[in-house]
């Protein structure tokens, strides 16, 4: 039998979890994107640019690769090597959030208590994978677990670097 209350509760973590990863990655997504018209085009081809380019062209990932290639070059610190991996961890989490639903067998909907939320991929690659996103505490890649408060501390901490 299926616990209402539990279900609700579960797709309320899981829609929160989803949106901020999803909601954070979007605007540093835009940040790059910025960066990297800022870098190469003049200011009067800046917003052409942008629109018919970099915002329906390139994915996140090329973007991201863009950007480690010209990191060197720009005329700021704000993109380093960390950045770049941070950058590797926040990419690899929206994928994995973006692909998944929420995963609601008997067991895992009778067993929660709050702590975390699981997601299962629908990616080919990746079918039937089981994505755990603790809402509290630490976590560990290589099972999968992923933590939110991680998540955000490091979504944050490349935003706040990337707009400064």
């Amino acid at each position: 039998m299926y616990n209402g209350k539990k279900i609700e509760e579960i797709r309320q973590s899981a829609e929160l979890i989803r949106g901020s990863v999803l909601s954070l990655c979007i605007g540093i997504e835009f940040s790059i994107s910025k960066i990297l018209v800022d870098f190469f085009a003049k200011e009067d081809k800046r917003s052409e640019l942008y629109r018919y380019f970099l915002s329906d062209t390139l994915t996140f990932d090329q973007k991201k690769y863009t950007l480690s290639s010209i990191k060197t070059k720009l005329n700021n610190n704000k993109v380093n090597t960390s950045i770049i991996t941070d950058l590797d961890y926040i990419q690899k989490l929206r994928n994995k959030m973006a692909h998944s639903d929420i995963y609601l067998k008997p067991d895992v909907i009778n067993s929660f208590n709050g702590d975390n939320v699981k997601f299962m991929n629908f990616t080919n690659k990746h079918y039937g994978e089981i994505i755990t996103i603790n809402i509290k505490s630490e976590e560990e890649d290589r099972k999968l677990l992923y933590s939110h408060p991680v998540f955000l501390a490091t979504a944050n901490r490349v935003w706040t670097s990337l707009v400064s």
